[in-house]
This record gives C-alpha cells, sequence and structure tokens, in this order.
C-alpha cells in the first residue's frame, strides 16, 4: 500500500498497436527527428530580404511533413501521451499564428508556415510519446551534429556552391553551414553544448571543445556571451562538473575573441558606441514593431506576414529582430499569451526533474533562449527550432513515467 502512494500520478496514455515490435516504431521516431533536422537548415540560395520563396520553402515544407506522417507512424506502432497544459498552450499558439494568416500581405505563405508551426508540435509530441522524450533528445543531438558534418563536407566538394566562409555586411568574417545564418548556426551549437549532460553516454570532450570553436567561427557576439556566462553560471550551481575543463575552455575563446576585437579594433572604434546603444539598429526596428502589434491586437499578421512593412521600412530586415515581438506580431495578444504562459509552465515542470544536472542544463537551454531572444534566436517563429526544443524538455519527465510503466507490463 506504501508503495502504491508513492507513486507519482501518471498522464492519460492511448495505447497503440502493441503487437508492433519496437524496433519499428523507434526507426519511425529516429526517421522523424532527422527528418526535422534536415528542415531546419538551409540549403538553397535565396534573397533573405526578397518576399518571392524560390524552392527552400517547399523543400522545407516537404521534410516536416514528411517528418509529421514518420512520427504519426510512430504513435500508432506505441502509444500517445496526452500532452501537458504548457504544451497544450504552445499549440494554441500555433493555431492563432495560423488563424493570423488572414491578415499577412502573402496569405498563403504565413498560412503555410502556420500549418508548420502546427506540425511542429505534433512531431514534438508523436516522438516523445512512441520513443522517449530522453530519446528524442539524443537523436536530435546526433542528427544536428552529422546535418552540420554534411555542411562542412558540401562545402569541401562544393566550395562554389556552399562556401564555408563569408563575410556580412559589417566586415566579420563569419562560418556557414549550407546556408544558413552564422547566428542560428551558433544557437544551434550552443543548445548542443548545454544539453550535453543530458546525453547519455556524455560527448566527448574533444567534441565539446570542437564545438565551442564553431561558436567562435561564427562570431555571434551575443551567443558567444551568453554560452560563456551560462556556463559559467552552471559549473557554480553544479559543482560536481569539472570547472578547470570550463575554465580553460573559457580563457581560450576569450583569447581568440579579444585577438579578433584587436584585428579590427579601428573599425570597431568608430562603430562600436551606435552599435551598442541601438543593438546594431534593432532598436529602431523595435519601436516601428510596437506600432505594428496595435494595429491588429486580437489576431497577428500571421509567421512572416509583415515582410513588406519591414523591408518597405528598413531595407535590411525583414522581421522584428526579437522573439518576443514577432510572437506578438505574428499571433496577436491572444496566441502571444498562450505562448508566454505556456513556455513559464514549462519551465517550472523543471522542477520535477530527480537528476540534478538536468535541472541544471534544462534550466541553462531556457536562459539561452531567453537572452538570444531578443535579438532574434531559435524561437523566432520563421525558425521554430526552439519551439521544438523546449517543447521536447516539457516531455521528458512525462513521457519517462509513462514509458517505465508501459514496457513493465
Amino acid at each position: 500500500m506504501s508503495t502504491q502512494q508513492a507513486q507519482a500520478p501518471t498522464q492519460t496514455v492511448l495505447p497503440g498497436i502493441g503487437s508492433r515490435p519496437w524496433f519499428l516504431a523507434d526507426f519511425a521516431g529516429s526517421a522523424a527527428i532527422f527528418l526535422y533536422v534536415l528542415s531546419q537548415f538551409k540549403y538553397i540560395v535565396r534573397d533573405p530580404l526578397s518576399s518571392d520563396l524560390g524552392l527552400q520553402g517547399p523543400l522545407e515544407a516537404l521534410l516536416i511533413g514528411l517528418s509529421f506522417a514518420f512520427s504519426l507512424v510512430a504513435c500508432v506502432m506505441r502509444r500517445v501521451v496526452l500532452p501537458s497544459p504548457g504544451v497544450v498552450l504552445m499549440l494554441i499558439y500555433a493555431l492563432f499564428a495560423l488563424l493570423s494568416s488572414i491578415n499577412s500581405y502573402y496569405i498563403s505563405f504565413s498560412a503555410v508556415k502556420g500549418l508548420l508551426l502546427i506540425l511542429t508540435v505534433g512531431i514534438a509530441i508523436g516522438t516523445s510519446s512512441a520513443i522517449g522524450a530522453r530519446a528524442v533528445i539524443i537523436r536530435f543531438y546526433w542528427s544536428i551534429l552529422a546535418v552540420i558534418g554534411l555542411g562542412f563536407l558540401m562545402s569541401l566538394l562544393l566550395p562554389d556552391i556552399f562556401p564555408l566562409f563569408r563575410v556580412d555586411d559589417s566586415l566579420r568574417v563569419r562560418l556557414w553551414i549550407f546556408n544558413n545564418h552564422p547566428g542560428v548556426i551558433a544557437d544551434l551549437v550552443a543548445v548542443l553544448l548545454l544539453l550535453s549532460p543530458i546525453i547519455r553516454p556524455r560527448p566527448p570532450i574533444a567534441l565539446q571543445a570542437g564545438l565551442f570553436m564553431l561558436i567562435f567561427l561564427t562570431a555571434s557576439r551575443v551567443s558567444t556571451v551568453a554560452l560563456l556566462g551560462l556556463l559559467t553560471l552552471g559549473s557554480i550551481w553544479d559543482r560536481r562538473q569539472n570547472g578547470m575543463l570550463i575554465g580553460v575552455l573559457i580563457a581560450g575563446l576569450t583569447i581568440l575573441l579579444v585577438g579578433s576585437l584587436r584585428a579590427r579594433f579601428s573599425h570597431l572604434l568608430e562603430r562600436t558606441l551606435l552599435e551598442i546603444s541601438t543593438f546594431n539598429g534593432r532598436t529602431f526596428i523595435w519601436e516601428f514593431s510596437l506600432s505594428l502589434i496595435r494595429e491588429h491586437p486580437i489576431l497577428g499578421f500571421g509567421p512572416d506576414g509583415l515582410r513588406d512593412k519591414f523591408l518597405h521600412q528598413y531595407i535590411w530586415s525583414s522581421n522584428s529582430h526579437n522573439t518576443y515581438l514577432e510572437i506578438l506580431l505574428t499571433s496577436g495578444w491572444i496566441g502571444g499569451g498562450a505562448f508566454f504562459f505556456g513556455w513559464l509552465l514549462i519551465v517550472f515542470r523543471v522542477k520535477n526533474l530527480r537528476d540534478r544536472s538536468e535541472v541544471i542544463a534544462i534550466t541553462l537551454i531556457h536562459c539561452y533562449l531567453a537572452i538570444t531572444g531578443l535579438i532574434g534566436g531559435l524561437l523566432m517563429p520563421i525558425v521554430n527550432t526552439g519551439l521544438f526544443i523546449i517543447l521536447i524538455l516539457a516531455c521528458l519527465k512525462r513521457n519517462e513515467s509513462s514509458y517505465g510503466k508501459i514496457e513493465a507490463r
């Protein structure tokens, strides 16, 4: 009797076809995750300030559609765990993003983007239900590394199509993987580093050091500073971590960063004050974004639904460069409220985890997404990788307990 009372309450589980072999569900779930990761990389060159979709849009939609189909297959083979309130609120946000597409300058484009947000929620729920959230995290981690490795290979084989280094408008030489913006690559790699305490077996130190170097090569300043600060905080929080290793990595990266700044000091001297005071001109866009939010407070403009207005006002930007403003612009106050409240509920669920290192790692990931969200980041509706990450983290505790009970039968 005491054992029964001590057991934590489990969420409702809808069984799938129990006679199916486990490895088939595992294959379908793994395929869904890899296809989703593939969809988050840009392979075809197009003008990021243009309203022309090119071939990248259909390719992304196809990959996410296939990923969703495989996640459904995995669920049918195993089971579906009903989502937590935080995940449901994220689904409401995605639905309002789709509904808000009626106000977009390009309704069909924003509607497809809104549908992809909904499918992203479905993929996260489906794969974590079928194979377990921890397994999804591990496959997500190695899938990103595999695609980055493929990107390096393609840069060697086809340097004219996929150059590895390019010079941006601020004269920084930055690392590109396929045709992804260096800032996106830096955020993805930073999340991988923060996820490493959850990965079993633990990634080797040499691999983590290589990931640090990748972030430096992207020359993403906010990402670098945010990651170093959070890793320092994490090492203080969890004294079991190898503080000396972290200290060496931080010192080495700082030396490289200072050397890079010194090489272009004369250029920075002219621009630094303006860049710092305006976040590279983002404050002007934020003021403009606030005025647009007031136009449609209930429903927003859908994903990327204001590209034309931003380009007309600022020829160098097609969005607000701020996750929080972009979510309100995308789904309105109701959808945005659902997102922020849902995220808050998901963050509070972290305390239910038993492993201290996992609590620290997941907390730092949420902090990283929140900090980088001030200038864009992975939670931007036009990216949606961050949404997938926090949904999987939200499923971690819930899915593990349910899976364990099913397997014990």
